[in-house]
């Protein structure tokens, strides 16, 4: 006996049938649905990490400002290739993949923190620094901790979150202007 014959009769009787019983098909019914927020905007987010580290908002703005254009999509993400050599030199590192280092060599977020940075200062996966409040939450305790080694020069705590050198004097010196005509 061939398989053939019995599936078409079988489907043929599947659809006489269902059209003697004339069965119609009921939609169901529409679904609620509730729309909430997953996360807080940059601005709230700066707002509740700066009052929880007892720092100035407007610094942790400027910085986002001047990281990634207050969180820009296209300027949420930079590859730091010095760092990465640093970073595959490091006795803590070396059983780390090469994708893994060139994330924590990468500076993410709207504050462009280093995933090494964010690993060890935060003890967060750099892939939280994509979430507003946690970045704001890991950028605010490192300015709380540079403030306090910087003796509260605000210079100084913008020259530091950029690192060290001539980029970060000029950093520093940009960083003081956004924040004069800030306030």
């Amino acid at each position: 006996m061939r398989f053939d014959s019995l599936i078409i009769p079988t489907i043929v009787g599947l659809i006489s049938y269902n059209s003697l019983n004339k069965v119609s098909v009921v939609a169901p019914a529409p679904q609620v649905v509730v729309h909430y927020r997953e996360e807080l905007t940059l601005p709230e987010a700066i707002d509740m990490s700066a009052d929880a580290y007892g720092i100035d908002a407007k610094v942790l703005t400027v910085i986002a400002k001047k990281e990634s254009s207050f969180g820009h999509p296209y300027k949420l993400y930079r590859f730091e290739p010095k760092m990465l050599t640093k970073l595959k030199k490091h006795p803590s590192y070396k059983d780390r993949s090469d994708s893994s280092l060139r994330m924590l060599a990468s500076s993410h977020g709207a504050f462009h923190i280093l995933g090494v940075t964010s690993l060890e200062k935060c003890g967060l996966h750099w892939s939280h620094l994509y979430r507003h409040k946690e970045a704001a939450d890991c950028a605010a305790k490192i300015v709380s901790e540079l403030h306090d080694r910087a003796d509260g020069n605000l210079r100084e705590v913008f020259k530091r979150y950029n690192g060290s050198g001539p980029m970060a004097e000029r950093y520093a010196s940009d960083a003081m202007a956004r924040l004069q005509k800030a306030t």
